[in-house]
């Protein structure tokens, strides 16, 4: 999905408020909807959009807003908002971090068939053994065979700090 690019920042700074503890934009001016109303709307895919005619009318994600008013920098459209918990809307600044597309890419949620719980960890039944893998800079690195999931787990977590990758392993 191309990110559109953010307003200037005087101009988000004129027409929003952000809270950082909640997360949640308000309009700053009466134009864009009553003053201190809260901003944006949820999209079926589960984001919060703003849209305004100050800047075209385009919509643009709420999680890259917060990002630049709370830290007075607008990110690159290369750039990601990422939400480290995984709920879309939750665009309290504790929740977000900035990261690249490669490393979001890495951060999605565990398939629903997953059976070992971990990302990188399956079963071979051919080889009756867990089989752990590893993604670095677009390489695929095999970590080894385990007889116990256990081990087969501490091998993963203890090749993503040697990588030095973060991974958050929840099914949504």
């Amino acid at each position: 999905m191309q990110t559109q690019p953010l307003p200037p920042l005087e101009l988000l700074n004129e027409l929003l408020i952000y809270c950082p503890d909640t997360g949640i934009l308000k309009w700053r001016k009466r134009n864009q909807g009553t003053r201190g109303e809260s901003a944006g709307y949820r999209k079926n895919t589960g984001y919060i959009a703003l849209r305004s005619v100050k800047w075209g009318g385009g919509e643009i994600l709420a999680h890259r807003i917060a990002w630049a008013l709370h830290h007075q920098t607008l990110p690159d459209v290369r750039e990601i908002v990422d939400h480290l918990n995984g709920v879309k809307d939750d665009n309290r600044i504790s929740n977000l971090c900035l990261t690249s597309q490669s490393r979001n890419c890495s951060n999605r949620a565990l398939r629903s068939d997953n059976k070992s719980g971990h990302r990188g960890v399956f079963w071979c039944n051919t080889w009756r053994r867990w089989m752990v893998w590893i993604n670095v800079d677009k390489k695929r690195i095999y970590v080894g065979r385990f007889q116990n999931l256990d081990d087969a787990i501490n091998a993963r977590l203890k090749a993503e700090a040697d990588n030095n990758i973060y991974i958050r392993d929840f099914v949504l």
